[in-house]
């Protein structure tokens, strides 16, 4: 049975290593069972863009890296037992500070460069105890939380003045929304991230004035990638 196990651990990894494509980020996706990479599901593959952003920066002993959102293969009925980006994470920035942060329980998970925040990315408090707990100045803050444009809007309102000034704050999968929780009221985020990029004005309804003129001021650049079906899935937001 162990050699059986020692077999298939080997077979993955070989798999993976065919399907990452000479990308070290997304054979960790790939054999950690993430969908950021390409072999599980929905194979994003968001981390052929990640790997081009982050590799410099990859062994920086003082980097704060927040995860909002760490179900796996949730609407697919996978069991919540793991946490496969934040493994994905730690191998890849092996001296980084990893935060997670979800609405469900994953206290479970041990690690001692790892802190996890149970949390409901659309409840302002909630956030602000997180920053409180956690303190700021994040180097990167990746959004994969419940995809609701509300949640999306009022994440990004409470947590952008808290990344580092040249930092990033990405948004995955902007052109879907669940739709139990999706408010009828709600602007797209993709809508209002491209409307930005036309007059440099963001604008959520779910935001305060005051927090709409902070991301409209302090955003560098904002690319939007991978469109699929007329909308695009990522949002790369660079701070100034």
């Amino acid at each position: 049975m162990k050699y059986l196990l020692k077999k298939m651990k080997y077979l993955l990894k070989l798999v993976s290593l065919l399907f990452s494509r000479g990308n070290y980020l997304t054979y960790l996706a790939n054999i950690f069972f993430s969908d950021k990479g390409t072999l599980w599901p929905n194979r994003h593959n968001y981390t052929k863009h990640y790997h081009s952003l982050f590799k410099k920066n990859r062994y920086n002993k003082n980097l704060k890296f927040l995860e909002i959102g760490l179900c796996r293969g949730l609407d697919e009925g996978w069991a919540q037992n793991d946490v496969p980006s934040i493994r994905m994470w730690l191998n890849y920035f092996p001296h980084a500070k990893i935060y997670g942060y979800d609405y469900s329980d994953f206290s479970f998970f041990k690690h001692e460069r790892v802190s996890i925040f149970q949390g409901d990315q659309g409840n302002k408090k909630h956030l602000n105890d997180f920053i409180n707990i956690n303190g700021g100045e994040f180097d990167v803050i990746i959004d994969d939380a419940s995809h609701a444009s509300h949640h999306q809007q009022i994440s990004l309102g409470s947590l952008f003045p808290y990344l580092k000034k040249g930092g990033y704050y990405i948004i995955e999968d902007l052109d879907w929304q669940p739709s139990e929780i999706e408010k009828k009221e709600a602007i797209l985020t993709e809508k209002l991230l491209l409307s930005y990029s036309e007059n440099k004005n963001f604008n959520s309804p779910f935001l305060t004035n005051d927090e709409n003129d902070y991301i409209s001021y302090n955003i560098d650049q904002c690319k939007m990638l991978d469109k699929k079906n007329q909308l695009f899935k990522l949002a790369i937001i660079k701070k100034k």
